[in-house]
């Protein structure tokens, strides 16, 4: 099992979107491993989550669980 962590930050009309992600048994990474910029971000509505199997056969299902949205500190 592995934490996932994602943070969007709003400036300027652009979004960047920060993530890291680390084995259950192991600590945080104090830095962020992915950080992009979104020039046009999505500003309105609810967040969500969509995932895609890149595995055989396609159509595997992908579960979350224990997830948590709150906002940026």
């Amino acid at each position: 099992w592995y934490h996932l962590k994602l943070r969007v930050d709003h400036a300027d009309g652009k979004a960047t979107l920060h993530g890291k992600a680390w084995p259950k048994d192991e600590a945080e990474p104090d830095k962020w491993l992915v950080e992009i910029e979104d020039s046009l971000p999505n500003t309105a509505g609810s967040p969500g989550l969509y995932g895609a199997s890149l595995v055989y056969p396609a159509s595997s299902e992908i579960y979350y669980d224990n997830v948590k949205v709150t906002a940026n500190k």
